[in-house]
């Protein structure tokens, strides 16, 4: 544990600036496993009925994939297919974590939105932690909360950048829709490219921050 008389090394910046460093690494990966991320999310929420729960449980192995990709890039090696595939190994805790986790977060939103920003951080490393340290469910989101309490504001200010990127990526498709009117290429394209880039940036983030608050914790 850290001295309560240590201030604690900074998290938001160096925590951006490792993600970036290392999505820049394997960066062609990382674009097309991002682009993978949303045809798979664009075809699993025409599902009938179920097409908006099932593509958000499917987020579950999918970004657990990032964190297994961000792990072999921190030991110093090239991540493969089976990295970026290995969180469907754990395919149904996962999908379990993030349908919780997007459960607590919307019922936080509806209160009024800061509670649903809170409720985002604190959860935000729940998926390394399962995949990790082999935990369950209950522990993955216990510890998650645990490790980033004591940052709880520099997390949710990082939360909170990539959602604001996402929403202004999203106005000119937004804006087409709420006219009644269906987006064009030229507004969809914007909000497509983004989310291919940002799914990917958002689970090396997650890793990166589980990492960060790890050392931190055990110094």
């Amino acid at each position: 544990m850290t001295d309560e008389n240590t201030a604690p090394p900074p998290l938001f910046l160096p925590a951006l600036v490792q993600s970036y460093e290392i999505w820049s690494l394997e960066s062609s990966w990382f674009l097309f496993y991002g682009f993978f991320m949303l045809v798979v999310a664009l075809a699993a929420g025409q599902a009938p009925l179920v097409g908006l729960p099932l593509s958000l449980a499917l987020d579950g192995p999918l970004v657990g994939g990032l964190v297994l990709a961000t792990r072999r890039i921190q030991q110093g090696e090239r991540p493969g297919i089976e990295d970026f595939m290995g969180g469907f190994r754990r395919a149904l805790p996962l999908a379990a974590l993030s349908l919780i986790v997007a459960a607590i977060t919307l019922a936080g939103l509806l209160l009024l939105l800061l509670p649903g920003l809170l409720a985002a951080a604190l959860l935000g490393v729940a998926t390394p932690v399962m995949l990790l340290e082999s935990r369950g469910l209950r522990d993955s989101l216990e510890a998650s909360a645990r490790l980033v309490r004591p940052r709880l504001w520099p997390v949710a200010t990082l939360m909170l950048l990539l959602a604001a990127v996402q929403g202004l990526l999203a106005l000119p498709a937004l804006g087409v829709l709420l006219r009644g009117e269906e987006p064009g290429l030229a507004q969809a394209l914007p909000l497509f490219l983004g989310l291919g880039l940002l799914g990917p940036f958002h689970g090396i983030l997650c890793a990166v921050l589980y990492q960060r608050l790890s050392s931190v914790q055990d110094l």
